[in-house]
């Protein structure tokens, strides 16, 4: 192999290396923008604003697992309400201490890096 060969060949994978970690992922950047509030009864209503850095918020989901190593989680969407800039879903949440629950929640627009945040209950 030639010298020439190796060095298009690394500079292929640095290439694809600085592609993938463009789009990094922090899903707890923005998690003190995301409020729940206590309705009562194991209600809540979880609000996150409609707009994060010029992305729309486009989905909530809960996010329910089993407090055991390797179990599965169960993700269901939610329906968002929007009211005054933010938007609300409401869960009802009996208290379990097997279960582990979050919501996900999704900013996005049609380029870049989704905004990706979790919120435990």
């Amino acid at each position: 192999m030639s010298i020439k060969y190796i060095l298009c060949i690394a500079f292929s994978l640095f290439s694809l290396q600085s592609i993938a970690s463009e789009c990094s992922i922090d899903e707890t950047k923005y998690e003190k923008s995301i409020e729940l509030h206590s309705e009562g009864n194991g209600n809540f209503l979880v609000s996150a604003p409609v707009e994060l850095e010029s992305k729309k918020l486009v989905a909530m989901r809960l996010n329910v697992k089993v407090n055991e190593p390797l179990a599965q989680s169960v993700q269901g969407e939610l329906k968002i309400n929007i009211v005054e800039g933010r938007g609300y879903a409401h869960i009802n949440k009996h208290s379990s201490i097997n279960l582990q629950t979050s919501v996900t929640i999704f900013h996005e627009d049609s380029t870049g890096c989704p905004i990706i945040t979790v919120k435990a209950l």
